[in-house]
């Protein structure tokens, strides 16, 4: 039998694990559009929240278990590091956009901070994971962990400027005041 064809089984895991928040991503931006909606224009909306963050803890916990089994392996070729930081970057994305979606369609009535959390959570786990892949990916000479790694680092430090801006007075009031200045400007 030839060792060369057989795929590592780390790297099987980690793909099969990867699975997960792929899965995770496109069921949230899916749901997000028909679930928070509702059915013919209610308000009410037709998935419940629990739902939401049931998906966006299994596609946390994928995208951790596909990221730590790639990075402990002894002898890994980084093939799937690029991919990791690519479903980072996608985790990040989704989570911000049902947040936004929930938020627009004013969901606070019906979602408990448990619910928001967990979104939450799983774009901050896709930043930092689509980060460390994409870092790692990169010195082992990878183009695309070289090219995901913008990206990934542009989507920690938002992640870092709205961790600040919940509780560092001066981001909030310069926040004040751009609001302010564009509402003026394009409202007279």
């Amino acid at each position: 039998m030839n060792q060369s064809n057989e795929t590592p089984k780390p790297a099987l895991i980690a793909l099969l694990c990867l699975a997960l928040p792929l899965i995770s991503v496109a069921v949230l931006l899916w749901a997000g559009e028909s679930g928070l909606v509702g059915a013919k224009g209610s308000k009410a909306p037709s998935w419940p929240p629990s739902v939401f963050a049931r998906l966006a803890w299994l596609g946390t916990l994928g995208l951790v278990v596909s990221l730590a089994t790639q990075l402990r392996a002894q002898t890994q070729s980084g093939r799937l590091l690029p991919l990791t930081s690519l479903v980072g970057l996608f985790a990040f994305g989704a989570g911000f956009f049902i947040v936004g979606v929930a938020w627009a369609g004013e969901r606070q009535n019906y979602w408990d901070a448990v619910h928001f959390t967990s979104l939450l959570w799983f774009s901050i786990v896709g930043a930092v994971s689509s980060a460390l892949a994409a870092r790692a990916s990169s010195r082992a000479g990878s183009e695309w962990g070289q090219m995901l790694q913008g990206p990934s680092y542009v989507c920690c430090v938002l992640l870092f400027v709205g961790w600040l801006w919940t509780w560092f007075r001066p981001l909030q009031e310069l926040q004040a005041d751009i609001a302010r200045y564009l509402f003026l400007f394009l409202h007279g």
